[in-house]
């Protein structure tokens, strides 16, 4: 911005080349995002992520099929905490992307939860990042 140009002024419509493109794209993704933060979801809080650099999605309970096999949600949202306990950072992805990922047989399983009843695959977060960007 040059000094004579007001940081709160109109710029002029030759300016605004694609101004409209540009609107109706953001208004878009604003609306996909309600979407998501309105519909149904799957929130867990993982405490240990930030020490393992892996995630845990749990799929079974006492025998039975939980967690992501279980879930009638459009979506999984990972809470990922600091090691002082403070959310660090939240992942929001789609559940059958996580599904397609847990599908994969090389992935560790953990027993957790009370009683150790709860079986979790460990996620690497690295996988997790490929998998919210892959196209």
């Amino acid at each position: 911005m040059s000094k004579n140009e007001s940081p709160g002024k109109k710029p002029k419509k030759s300016e605004r080349k694609k101004f409209d493109i540009d609107l109706e794209f953001g208004e878009f993704h604003e609306d996909l995002i309600a979407e998501v933060l309105t519909g149904k979801m799957e929130v867990k809080t993982d405490r240990l992520a930030w020490k393992t650099g892996n995630l845990a999605v749990e799929y079974q309970c006492w025998g039975k099929p939980s967690g992501i096999c279980a879930t009638e949600a459009a979506h999984w949202c990972f809470n990922i905490l600091d090691s002082s306990g403070e959310v660090a950072c939240t992942f929001i992805l789609p559940v059958e992307r996580l599904r397609n990922l847990v599908a994969d047989e090389s992935l560790r399983w953990v027993a957790g939860g009370d009683a150790k009843a709860s079986r979790m695959f460990l996620v690497p977060m690295d996988k997790i990042y490929e998998l919210m960007l892959r196209a």
